[in-house]
């Protein structure tokens, strides 16, 4: 549902599911997901640190699977900081595990462009 740009409906997917699994890393990685798309940065950052704190090693493998396209990226944005390039890197630091500076540059793009979680799907 977060693909689709339907975050509300990914929340409540992933409640459900949490309510089944409390210990559900991908729900609660759709969850965390879900909120800092409605910019809910504080309870996404909670979430986040959830995910980490499982023994379900997928999201550390997933973490170093973005090391790479972070590392193309961010040059990209210290070229031409758009709100636009500055999402993708905030949502690449985030699936890397770095919720502090993703979150930071979350906040900063989403005050620029308050729009950019529906027009950017896919993350």
């Amino acid at each position: 549902m977060l693909i689709l740009g339907q975050p509300d409906k990914a929340e409540e997917q992933s409640v459900k599911a949490l309510t089944l699994e409390p210990a559900n890393a991908e729900a609660l990685w759709t969850l965390a997901a879900s909120q800092m798309a409605r910019k809910q940065l504080d309870r996404a950052e909670v979430t986040f640190a959830s995910v980490s704190a499982l023994p379900d090693k997928r999201f550390s493998i997933r973490a170093r699977a973005f090391s790479v396209p972070l590392s193309y990226l961010k040059p990209v944005f210290e070229k031409e900081p758009t709100p636009r390039h500055e999402f993708h890197l905030a949502m690449l630091y985030l699936r890397s595990g770095d919720r502090v500076t993703g979150a930071r540059l979350m906040e900063a793009a989403l005050k620029q462009n308050p729009n950019l979680p529906r027009q950017e799907k896919g993350w």
